[in-house]
């Protein structure tokens, strides 16, 4: 499996930090973060990126706006402004969230939503980036309204094109009802896998552990992945408040440990450590 380390491991650093310890750990591709990005400067940052050997995984993230018409002019901005981005970095997946309707049923949302994607693919089609739906947390409402694999799945299946798809965020949905099955029989809507990890006793999902030191079986969920046929990235996001005081270095190295001993992995740039 090809594994690449997400700008939001290392929140509160800079995407020059960010290069510098990734090239130091062998890493040959990040999931970049556009504010990181806009703060860099695109050019710099995609130079910065190039020197080291670091491809773009993918790039995150925006939101649609299924509820507020009046939110669809600026969002639609914002979201042609990361294909842009993505397009620049050459990132082939922009990771995107639906937008909050806490006030909409979610068939209404999801009708909205699917206007909004039919609108933008083409655009996303002309750069050669696939919009990669990422359902987010069910406590998260500012930011989504699809929370479950399951119904991501069937929105990229209503509106048919190559360039919307799926982000599956493993800390999401590996309890999911039928999240095997539909690993197995819609293999091919997902394209961009993001694991972290977390311990019971957890009560927030943005308080995560390096990846092995907590409760989601990864190994399973990887090795459903591949028995599906899954070509992505899987991308380490880790974060929360025992990242932050365990430290990002101590996080890294230890998520990376534990992919080498579990799933053969080696850095390709082991001179540069």
């Amino acid at each position: 499996m090809r594994f690449a380390a997400h700008e939001i491991a290392t929140f509160n650093w800079t995407l020059e930090q960010d290069v510098e310890m990734f090239s130091r750990w062998g890493m040959t591709a990040m999931a970049v973060v556009i504010r990181k990005l806009e703060a860099c400067g695109a050019a710099k940052g995609v130079r910065l990126m190039r020197d080291a050997g670091i491809a773009a995984s993918s790039i995150s993230v925006a939101e649609f706006a299924p509820e507020e018409t009046s939110q669809w002019p600026a969002r639609r901005d914002a979201l042609r402004r990361g294909l842009d981005l993505a397009a620049q970095v050459g990132a082939k997946r922009f990771v995107v969230l639906t937008g909050p309707a806490p006030k909409q049923s979610y068939e209404e949302s999801a009708e909205r939503f699917v206007e909004q994607v039919r609108e933008i693919a083409p655009e996303a089609g002309k750069l050669g980036v696939c919009l990669a739906l990422e359902p987010h947390s069910s406590v998260a409402v500012d930011a989504a309204f699809v929370y479950r694999l399951h119904d991501a799945l069937d929105l990229a299946d209503e509106i048919g094109s190559p360039w919307f798809a799926v982000n599956m965020e493993v800390a999401h949905c590996f309890q999911e009802r039928g999240l095997y099955e539909n690993i197995q029989k819609r293999i091919g809507k997902i394209v961009n896998v993001q694991c972290g990890d977390f311990r019971i006793g957890t009560r927030q999902s943005t308080d995560r552990v390096p990846l092995g030191d907590g409760c989601i079986p990864l190994e399973r969920i990887f090795d459903a992945l591949e028995r599906a046929g899954y070509d992505g990235y899987c991308e380490i996001e880790t974060i929360g408040p025992r990242i932050e005081a365990m430290g990002y270095e101590e996080s890294m190295r230890r998520s990376l440990a534990y992919l080498a001993e579990r799933r053969g992995w080696r850095p390709e740039g082991a001179g540069r450590r």
